[in-house]
């Protein structure tokens, strides 16, 4: 059985081989790694993701030197996300600030509790998440998990006491997907 990593190394060289055949042959419509890595952006451009967290409800995702998660500072463009359509209903998510590196998770892993990281976006399962609309939380029904296409499991909050300071590190994870309020989330629009 392959592994993602694995998919993703193949992927690169058959890529890399197919862009340097068209180069060399001139050959119309061979797609190169470049132009598959920039797929057009939902309608609406930058959005903020945040979740139906107890007691107070507005934690939500930050990237800083990687990927965690806080209370909204208004004007921080380090809030805002674009979610560009992967195909069956998935999304890569992208940083306004990092465009280049995409919502994903640690070593490919399909662990519980598995940390979830922004790395260069490779366009591999891992980096895919479903925003489940059938699955509703919150007031109005207007909360809801993201699933991670590789693994499964659902997008969490780590449960962590309100931190402090501008920029404060609460993990985020993949978990099963247990009804928790860490786990729904509401797109709401950009800080900025």
């Amino acid at each position: 059985m392959w592994t993602n990593r694995t998919r993703r190394w193949l992927r690169t060289g058959v890529l890399g081989v197919a862009a340097a055949l068209a180069t060399v042959a001139g050959l119309p419509g061979v797609a190169t790694a470049d132009s598959r890595a920039a797929p057009a952006a939902l309608p609406g451009g930058f959005h903020t993701a945040c979740a139906l967290t107890a007691p107070a409800q507005g934690d939500c995702l930050l990237i800083v030197f990687g990927l965690t998660h806080t209370k909204v500072v208004p004007g921080v463009t380090t809030f805002d996300w674009v979610f560009i359509p992967a195909g069956a209903g998935a999304y890569y998510i992208r940083n306004r600030e990092r465009s280049d590196v995409c919502v994903d998770i640690l070593a490919d892993s399909q662990a519980d509790s598995a940390p979830v990281v922004t790395r260069t976006c490779d366009n591999t399962a891992s980096q895919r998440w479903t925003y489940r609309e059938d699955i509703s939380g919150g007031a109005g029904g207007a909360y809801h998990p993201f699933i991670n296409v590789w693994s499964g499991l659902a997008l969490s909050f780590e449960s962590v006491p309100d931190p402090t300071g501008p920029f404060p590190t609460a993990p985020v994870s993949q978990k099963f997907f247990g009804d928790r309020t860490t786990q729904y989330f509401r797109i709401l629009a950009p800080v900025s």
